[in-house]
């Protein structure tokens, strides 16, 4: 696989301490989800997936702690602090993972957002 960097949306980044991270999410089965990009068939039924989404259901648990106190979410954190750190274990990532939180040049951005000040530009926020 081709070198690829990430920059997960959903941990605080240590680069730049003004970054929010994506809220988690649930779906309408009940699930706790790392963000919504995870709410599709696709990344659901991915094998990589299964494990965390096995012990996400809300209703088995007393709070989202308990749910990110699991295994299965601590693994899924350490995997995307180790593929943006060190960027070894790119293969053990999502794909959904990858798609939105790799780290985009310009002529690969999903969203490009451009601002302005009475008429001049002011910043550039590639994403």
């Amino acid at each position: 696989m081709m070198s690829i960097k990430i920059k997960p949306k959903c941990l605080p980044d240590p680069d730049d301490k003004s970054f929010v991270p994506m809220p988690l999410a649930i779906d309408n089965r009940g699930h706790l989800l790392p963000c919504c990009w995870c709410d599709h068939p696709k990344t659901t039924k991915d094998e990589k997936y299964q494990p965390l989404y096995k012990v996400s259901k809300l209703e088995n648990y007393n709070s989202i702690d308990d749910i990110l106190d699991q295994k299965e979410w601590k693994k899924f954190e350490d995997d995307l602090i180790q593929a943006r750190d060190i960027g070894d274990n790119i293969n053990s990532i999502l794909k959904t993972c990858l798609h939105h939180c790799k780290a985009r040049q310009e002529d690969d951005a999903v969203k490009v957002e451009t601002y302005f000040e009475k008429g001049k530009k002011v910043a550039k926020d590639i994403k």
